[in-house]
């Protein structure tokens, strides 16, 4: 893209978008006024206002995303980078409490993709643990032995754990870049479920190595490996729209683009110059710690004169979805409260427009709930006045009377395109992939690539009034003062119950049931229209559990719906992925547990993790896990015992004294050989 070209497409947007708002609005309020305008109608105008807005301008974004994808799809490709000497570039994967084998299966996956290429020699790989639980941790332990015993990493993969994990994953990337950042040119943020393929890590670093201009190297991860319907509808929903929404983006961004936490590329010196992000005054969830780190980062870089980039053009990024909505939801509330936070980022000094733009659709993104949920009891209660309401035809102003004039032809066009800035750019990428004879193969065909685009529609039709009065509630509840705990993500369903389903989800359904029951007898005339938004809700606990199964995700799949490329075109950086999976095979809690207190190899290697990050035991709970074992200490307690190497040093004498034949081979033989090394952070 040429330099000034995002900012013409930025204009030509803008122009576009205000022509689109002013003739919603115009026709609106001329709708709304054939009749004479109430305190009604105008707080009706006012809120579309809004709306149209929102749509408007996700409506031609995606428009210009569309035809940048299109030119890209339909081109030719350039060939595969090669990397020649330069900086050194560190894969960093914080977790906190994580599902360990799927972390780790995703690290041995993306560097055996990389010696695979012959372009590893400029990476390591860095697993920053923030994990509370013990249990976890100890099989955190045991996953990165056996990844260095079952890779050719040469030491190039590193685990450590913060005994404190203050400020979440900022401290986490904080701490990282404070030790080791001074080793590495580049660092390449991960999350717990990223998996990136060599060919695009080795694209990143090519383009920071050409580019000393640029800061950060956004790609666009894709969701894959999701087995729920509502994961697999998630996923369609990104295979028809989510690259063109982000070549959108990267079309009007241009050197002011975004960063979104993860699958990306930074420049280490920048990010340390630029990226300290403050602790706001004041208490949650407005003050403190900021939880969305990502804009504000990308809106520093950019202040300090760093170009931001999103590689739209590049694939093999990828993330997998949260397998219910309630998964959904959970994560939703943290977003939505990272996000309302940032309304004190945008006063911020001298940060570029686009970057405050940025900021304000994020915040945008969540307060566009409680507005659509205002504008539809505004309508209801213009169809309860338009059904009730006595007309007036003579007034004291006019002598003749005043007779209503039909305005359904402007109404159905309003509707008409309001919809389309609503579902067009779902049916033009559905279009897109039915156009690319490779693509459409691997989608199932024409004929299933219609059906998935139907069916995921109507999941989105049935869950968008539902996630419209959760946000709503979130963003109450955020004004109010409520704040969030930093929990895991879970990465799997677990089949709830309909009966617990319908305790969590009562407020939504009972609010569905009383609008329709109301809209039926107090406004029957909209009562069709309106049936969607109230359908939902309604069904709320039974849809929940349909798109929670497994069982419905794995039948569509088998018969080529709601599909994705990689599923029947396999990619080798997941099949290695799948092939970790199955190898790496972590011994129970109890085992390893038993095996760190009592075997001196093991035992070693867990106090050189430590790096000097020491705790304190209580002597009763060393007593307690050296005469009887450790089954009756509770999570802090071993939380505590594990992080004292004097006391683990005590109990494991202790140990060989006072237990049983069996429990000590037990715990011997729960690893085989030795780590080949430790390969500590502190090594790199």
């Amino acid at each position: 893209m040429r330099p000034h070209s995002a900012v013409y497409l930025r204009g030509l947007l803008a122009v576009l978008i205000g022509i689109s708002l002013a003739w919603a609005v115009w026709t609106f309020a001329a709708i709304l006024f054939v009749d004479g305008l109430s305190m009604l109608d105008i707080a009706s105008i006012l809120v579309f206002s809004l709306l149209a807005l929102w749509l408007a301008q996700s409506f031609w974004s995606h428009m210009a995303g569309m035809v940048r994808e299109t030119r890209r799809r339909f081109g030719s490709r350039p060939p595969p980078a090669i990397l020649g000497e330069g900086p050194r570039v560190a894969l960093l994967m914080p977790i906190y409490n994580e599902e360990v084998q799927g972390v780790f299966a995703r690290i041995a996956a993306m560097w055996e993709d990389l010696q695979a290429h012959g372009q590893a020699e400029r990476f390591d790989i860095f697993i920053l643990s923030d994990t509370n639980d013990p249990e976890i941790w100890l099989q955190e332990i045991e996953a990165w032995r056996q990844l260095r015993l079952g890779l050719e990493a040469g030491g190039r993969v590193f685990y450590r754990r913060r005994l404190n994990n203050s400020r979440r994953k900022i401290g986490n990337l904080d701490d990282f870049v404070g030790r080791w950042g001074g080793h590495y040119g580049y660092i390449v943020p991960l999350d717990a479920d990223s998996l990136v393929g060599a060919e695009t890590l080795i694209e990143l670093v090519a383009r920071m190595d050409a580019q000393p201009a640029v800061g950060l190297i956004q790609v666009p991860p894709k969701l894959i490996k999701g087995r729920t319907l509502f994961a697999r509808s998630l996923q369609f929903a990104g295979e028809m729209v989510g690259n063109i929404n982000a070549a959108g983006v990267s079309a009007w961004s241009g050197p002011d683009g975004n960063y979104w936490g993860h699958n990306a590329i930074i420049r280490m010196s920048a990010f340390a110059d630029l990226c300290g992000l403050p602790t706001f005054p004041g208490r949650p969830p407005f003050g403190g710690d900021i939880l969305s780190h990502d804009f504000v980062e990308a809106a520093l870089l950019r202040r300090g004169g760093f170009e931001v980039r999103i590689a739209d053009d590049l694939g093999q990024s990828y993330e997998e979805p949260p397998p219910g909505i309630e998964d959904y939801l959970s994560r939703d509330r943290r977003w939505c409260q990272g996000n309302l936070q940032h309304v004190r980022v945008l006063a911020a000094r001298d940060l570029r427009l686009t970057s405050r733009l940025h900021i304000f659709i994020g915040i945008m993104a969540y307060l566009t709930a409680p507005i659509w949920l205002v504008f539809l009891l505004l309508s209801a209660a213009q169809g309860f006045e338009l059904a009730y309401g006595t007309p007036i035809y003579f007034t004291e102003e006019m002598p003749f009377p005043v007779l209503p004039s039909s305005v359904a032809k402007e109404a159905e066009r309003l509707l008409f395109i309001t919809l389309g800035w609503l579902f067009l750019p779902k049916i033009l990428g559905a279009c897109l992939a039915i156009a690319e004879p490779s693509r459409r193969r691997l989608l199932g065909g024409a004929p299933a690539i219609v059906l998935s685009f139907v069916l995921e529609i109507v999941i989105s039709v049935l869950l968008a009034p539902i996630m419209m009065l959760k946000q709503t509630w979130f963003v109450l509840s955020i004004l109010l003062g409520g704040v969030i705990d930093w929990r895991p993500q879970r990465r799997d369903s677990d089949n709830s119950s309909i009966m617990a389903l319908q305790r969590r989800f009562l407020l939504v359904q009972s609010i569905g049931i009383a609008a329709a029951v109301a809209i039926w007898f107090l406004a029957r005339p909209l009562f069709w229209w309106l049936l969607p938004v109230c359908l939902g809700p309604a069904i709320a606990p039974y849809l929940v559990a349909c798109l929670e199964s497994k069982a419905i995700g794995d039948w569509l799949r088998r018969h080529n719906l709601l599909l994705t490329q990689e599923e029947a075109g396999p990619v080798t950086v997941i099949e290695r992925l799948d092939q970790w999976r199955a190898k790496l095979s972590i011994p129970s809690s109890k085992e390893l547990l038993q095996s760190v207190l009592i075997d001196p190899r093991t035992q070693e290697l867990h106090i050189e993790l430590l790096q000097g990050q020491y705790g304190r035991c209580d002597g009763t709970i060393a007593a307690i896990a050296g005469h009887v074992g450790p089954g009756t200490l509770n999570k802090g307690d071993l939380l505590d015992l594990l992080a004292d190497p004097d006391t683990l040093r005590s109990v494991k004498q202790a140990a060989w004294t006072y237990w049983s034949e069996e429990a000590l081979e037990a715990a011997l033989a729960v690893r085989g050989k030795p780590a080949l090394g430790t390969g500590a952070a502190s090594a790199a």
